[in-house]
């Protein structure tokens, strides 16, 4: 007994150093699994925030301000990034009001949001360790299923701690849903355990969603998803349907080129500063979307290598005006000559028609 109230003191000191509260364990605990090998869904992992976030934990501004520091994950950023703007202790209600209000399938296209949900699910994973002792030290028992990395085994936990007295528990009831090619390496039930703590390890097809109940005479897991990857395949077969029906799998400023009617796209407009025109990559230090130059026509055919320009300091020689002394025979006289075609020196040739040519196509914007 000694020992035990030994182990409880340093448990306490823990999660005192840590600052973990009792309270947010709740929503952390709530669906009962521990996705120890990052194996949710990013819809389980909204659902696992969501549930963190919806918690009177953080319904203050100094709650969710704390939160960071608490359990790693910042309740504020969370939201700041799936509504944009910023929160302020004077907006933090009506935002967070306006965050539980939406749903997951209007966040998939925020990728920004997706990368904090992928960190807030892995911070939640590590404390949610931290909250089952916490819980079990508090409450007495608790339960929880850890799925595998391969989605095909999955283990069935039960932990009941006293102060005082026999720790053992009576296992009443273990239901699996489909129980078909589902195994468990579980005694006969009902029957008592011989420790406080047991845990069951299964296996099922890796497919397979399973739905896991358990009775014990301390306490109750009820109606638990163990995912398999069909579901999970579904899922993702859902995301990119409802981003390629919002044209959200396209970042917002992409120019693309179209050539069929309407001429651009839903979520597209034209982008009519390339008209008649090519682009080229901005140089260090340019000026972005600036226009140089005249555009071509419909079908313009311009002669881009036909021009004229001047050839300077030529000299032309004419008879020099004698006087008394002597002198030279020619003078020499500046003079500028500009070429021009058709006029054209016995070595050179011109020829028509641009020398870069094009296929006119629409150039469009994401918006």
């Amino acid at each position: 007994m000694r020992k035990l109230n030994q182990v409880i003191f340093i448990l306490s000191l823990f999660f005192i150093s840590t600052g973990v509260s009792a309270s947010v364990c709740d929503p952390i605990l709530k669906a009962g699994v521990h996705d120890k090998y990052s194996t949710f869904t990013n819809r389980q992992k909204f659902t696992q925030t969501y549930n963190l976030i919806a918690s009177q934990e953080f319904d203050s501004w100094e709650k969710a301000k704390s939160s960071g520091a608490e359990i790693g994950v910042n309740v504020i950023d969370i939201i700041d990034v799936a509504l944009g703007g910023s929160s302020t202790q004077q907006n933090y209600g009506d935002r967070r009001n306006k965050y539980l209000s939406i749903s997951f399938d209007s966040l998939v296209s925020k990728f920004g949001y997706l990368q904090h949900l992928e960190v807030a699910s892995s911070t939640i994973a590590q404390a949610f360790v931290r909250c089952i002792e916490l819980t079990s030290r508090d409450v007495g028992f608790t339960a929880w299923i850890v799925p595998g990395r391969n989605l095909a085994t999955f283990a069935i936990n039960a932990r009941n701690v006293k102060t005082g007295g026999d720790a053992n528990f009576t296992v009443q009831k273990l239901g699996l849903f489909p129980e078909n090619n589902v195994r468990c390496n579980n005694e006969q039930i009902p029957f008592e355990t011989e420790s406080s703590e047991i845990v069951f390890s299964c296996i099922k097809p890796s497919e397979s969603t399973i739905q896991v109940t358990m009775q014990t005479s301390e306490g109750n897991l009820t109606g638990v998803d163990v995912l398999g990857y069909e579901d999970a395949i579904n899922e993702i077969r859902s995301q990119i349907n409802s981003l390629s029906n919002s044209g959200s799998l396209v970042p917002k400023g992409v120019i693309a080129f179209f050539s069929g009617e309407p001429p651009c796209p839903a979520g597209w407009t034209e982008y009519t500063e390339l008209r008649g025109r090519y682009a080229v990559g901005l140089v260090a230090g340019g000026n972005l979307g600036a226009v140089v130059g005249s555009a071509l026509n419909d079908r313009e055919n311009r002669p881009t290598g036909n021009h004229t320009h001047d050839i300077l300091n030529v000299f032309q020689r004419t008879p020099a005006q004698y006087h008394s002394g002597g002198g030279s025979a020619f003078d020499d006289y500046p003079k500028t000559l500009t070429t021009t075609n058709p006029n054209n020196p016995a070595s050179m040739s011109f020829k028509d028609g641009t020398n870069a040519p094009y296929v006119q196509l629409t150039a469009c914007i994401k918006r």
